[in-house]
């Protein structure tokens, strides 16, 4: 089968310019489609090649036979990325065919430290098997492999060219690689952690009219592209190849200026496999997804802002999201990788789960098609306005409506938690929001001083940003909030409108600068801390608040110094070593001084372990108690055998005496033992 698709846009007018795109883009997905399914049409299904060495981590060249069981088919095999049945750089060869895979040979393929073999079985050139794709990664001539401000070879955009369209950067940095503090460890940091390979035709990348990395700030299925997606682990451990639709991902980080663009992968029929089947993050999640986000540094990374670079961590987002999991909120998961395009070192990135239909489905049961998942247009010259991205927005409307009226009285409170007058269930009403959700919700935000998020202070507090919420229309349990794009947090220096360690998002409801006081007038803005903020007028509100507090910010509760350096120290410990890649890598895109794991990364992780979270559980007490959302009063003392008890559960024996203490000199103390308030 052979497809070709030419077109010129010349000097029609943009209007014209998308018509013809989407033509485009549609005839290109229809032509991947039946590209895909020509095995399925043919009289007997050709099966794939074999290869006769897995995919994976290798030092020396060897020989690789592709077989195929067909006695008619003839074999057809790309080393460039690019798909064997419709490629002009396909090699024919009769099975099976013999290659030595040595990353130093570079007539074929470009010059990288991960060869790519791809091969198809086809009779005729009209009946092809499925593409079968295999990386083998040479990590011990990554650095020879790689040179500073080269292109890989025929195809890639020049470095820093086409007159400022789009930025690119290759290479790893002579004076990270030569620096006596990392000579000799980029394979050690290499194979740290797992890599992930995408495979696919370059054009797909950056063809100067229809290639997603060229033009990063376009959406939509118009503007996926197929790939070849493996996961290939240092340990030996069984990966995964799949291929997949790739978009670009990301918000304001889209614009051309920044040369490392995250990515989402979907998964459907068209391409293969119409699910992900694999324990991308083991026990602690599950093992089928219909599409997943390979995100990195954006905001704050060595590769987007030199003003602002000297602070990335790539840890930031993930803690808050982490941290919702330490206190029992439903969250997002992700695991660390380096990534490589067509066998090019491309930088340290992290997978996460997407909180949209599907994962509800997958995490609280029902069908995706059950569920509301409300979200904000976010990014470079978007509305900054709500949207829902599954099923509708009626329910967040109702939410805003009783906003609206405010919550003073206990029957509108009540209502939202679909109780009735008298705080008991009522089967006429159905909850609309999860108020402990919505609360340890917004504890992640304040608590790590988030100016971005759900409300952004970029925006003078009037819209909304980054935040994901998620409702069951077929079994209501109210509207759960995630923590999401949280990188502008965790700051003991003024950054962008931050104050830095004093950040304050607790009170910009009430604050007296105009600029910055949050206000929402319509439903296209509102977001879940305008809730907040509206709720705070309800005293049984409040003290429910309380009770979060008082739970998270003591005993060594999930906000407390320990917990947080403990769980932030976890993920830095993760790419302690990949970050020396990164650094090679990304540390000049944006500085003449390279940035690098000693002088820069470390540095800032420091910073954050010894002067943020050792003072901000008490700077936000305070905060929270300024507003009303703590009371002044400390709470009584649990003590047995003269020592105070500081642990939420306890396991004792028959005859335990527990001692309930007043913490001042006068008043009586009040409790119970049946579980109520």
């Amino acid at each position: 089968m052979n497809i070709k698709l030419e077109f010129e846009i010349g000097s029609q007018n943009m209007r014209e310019h998308k018509r013809i795109s989407r033509i485009v883009t549609l005839l290109f997905c229809v032509a991947i489609y039946l590209l895909n399914s020509a095995h399925l049409f043919a009289e007997e299904q050709i099966e794939k090649p074999t290869f006769s060495v897995e995919r994976g981590f290798y030092s020396k060249p060897f020989d690789l036979t592709i077989s195929s069981h067909d006695e008619d088919a003839v074999l057809k095999y790309t080393l460039d990325g690019s798909d064997p049945r419709f490629s002009a750089s396909a090699s024919n060869a009769a099975s099976p065919v013999v290659l030595t895979v040595n990353p130093e040979d570079t007539s074929k393929r470009y010059m990288a430290p991960g060869v790519i073999v791809r091969a198809v079985a086809c009779v005729e050139d009209t009946s092809f098997s499925e593409v079968e794709t295999h990386t083998y990664l040479f990590i011990n001539k990554a650095a020879e492999l790689s040179p500073d401000g080269v292109k890989p070879g025929r195809g890639w955009p020049e470095p820093n060219d086409r007159g400022g369209a789009h930025y690119y950067d290759y290479g790893f940095d002579p004076n990270v690689l030569d620096d006596p503090r990392y000579k000799g460890k980029i394979e050690e940091a290499l194979l740290s952690i797992p890599s992930l390979s995408f495979v696919t035709d370059l054009a797909n990348l950056f063809d100067r009219r229809t290639g997603i990395y060229e033009f990063p700030n376009n959406r939509g299925i118009e503007w996926e592209r197929p790939t070849s997606v493996e996961l290939l682990n240092p340990d030996g451990t069984a990966g995964f190849q799949i291929n997949a639709g790739l978009r670009i991902r990301g918000g304001y980080s889209r614009r051309n200026v920044n040369p490392k663009h995250a990515f989402r992968l979907f998964f459907r029929a068209e391409y293969g496999a119409a699910n992900l089947e694999y324990p991308l993050f083991g026990d602690e999640g599950v093992d089928q997804f219909d599409k997943i986000d390979i995100r990195t540094g954006q905001n704050y990374s060595w590769s987007y802002d030199a003003s602002d670079n000297a602070y990335n961590t790539l840890t930031r987002d993930v803690f808050s999201r982490d941290l919702q999991r330490d206190i029992g909120q439903p969250y997002t998961r992700s695991r660390y990788y380096h990534l490589y395009i067509n066998g090019v070192y491309w930088g340290l990135f992290q997978s996460q789960e997407r909180p949209e239909a599907r994962f509800a489905a997958s995490y609280f049961g029902g069908d995706q098609e059950d569920y509301d998942v409300v979200k904000v247009d976010a990014g470079y010259a978007r509305s900054y306005t709500i949207e829902a991205t599954d099923g509708n927005l009626d329910a967040w409307q109702q939410v805003w409506h009783k906003c609206q009226n405010g919550f003073a009285s206990n029957e509108n409170y009540f209502q939202l938690a679909g109780f009735g007058a008298d705080g008991l269930p009522d089967p006429d009403l159905h909850p609309l929001v999860d108020l402990d959700n919505l609360i340890d919700y917004m504890l992640v935000i304040f608590y790590t001083g988030d100016f971005d998020a759900p409300v952004s202070k970029f925006l003078q507090n009037k819209a909304p940003n980054n935040f994901y919420a998620i409702y069951d229309r077929n079994n209501p349990k109210g509207f759960i909030f995630f923590a999401h794009d949280c990188e502008h947090s965790l700051f003991t220096a003024p950054v962008g409108p931050s104050i830095g360690l004093y950040e304050n998002r607790v009170n910009i409801g009430n604050i007296t600068d105009p600029a910055y006081r949050m206000i929402v007038n319509e439903s296209s803005r509102f977001h879940p801390q305008w809730l907040h903020h509206r709720l705070a007028d309800n005293a049984e509100y409040r003290m429910r608040f309380a009770d979060h507090v008082y739970k998270h910010f003591f005993s060594h509760g999930a906000m407390t110094p320990e917990s947080s350096i403990r769980r932030f120290m976890q993920r830095a410990d993760e790419i302690d070593m990949a970050i020396i890649a990164e650094s090679a890598r990304w540390g000049d895109a944006q500085v003449a001084r390279p940035r690098t794991k000693d002088d820069d990364w470390l540095p800032v992780i420091d910073n954050i372990i010894d002067y943020f979270f050792p003072v901000r559980t008490d700077i936000v007490l305070s905060q929270l108690k300024d507003e009303g959302l703590y009371s002044n009063i400390d709470p009584p003392i649990f003590r047995a055998n003269n020592v105070d008890l500081i642990d939420s559960k306890l396991a004792v024996t028959p005859g335990f005496k527990l001692e309930i203490v007043n913490p001042y000199d006068s008043g009586s103390l009040v409790y119970a033992l049946d579980g109520q308030d």
